[in-house]
């Protein structure tokens, strides 16, 4: 059985900062449209406009949990293949990844996280 990539386990464990910068991203370009930043209930993101950025990044900040814990069986299944496998960093990158995602979106200081899911 061949290996999985280190740089493909290492893509996955960054996917949270991706769907950070992804949604981000969402909310600058709702910024344009409306001239203002979006708050709370104003307007609906569901209402406002790019339908596929948005269903993209429902799907995606739902499978958060599921790609991170996928990522870490990826990690131990790389190591098991191949015992020379630096796991250790694949790991701290994962978790890193993760915790900045969690963070972010638990400090949320203008509330855009409360915004999209509203």
């Amino acid at each position: 059985m061949t290996p999985i990539p280190r740089k493909a386990i290492h893509a996955l464990g960054l996917a949270p900062i991706g769907i950070l910068f992804w949604f981000y991203l969402y909310v600058i370009r709702q910024r344009l449209l409306l001239g203002h930043w979006p708050r709370p209930s104003q307007p609906d993101p569901k209402d406002a406009g790019f339908v596929l950025h948005h269903l993209s990044l429902v799907l995606g900040m739902t499978l958060i949990p599921g790609i991170s814990l996928m990522t870490v069986g990826l990690i131990l299944h790389r190591r098991s293949v191949d015992p020379r496998f630096r796991w250790m960093p694949a790991l701290l990158v994962a978790l890193a990844s993760f915790a900045t995602f969690w963070g972010v979106v638990r400090l949320d200081p203008g509330h855009y996280v409360d915004w999209f899911w509203d």
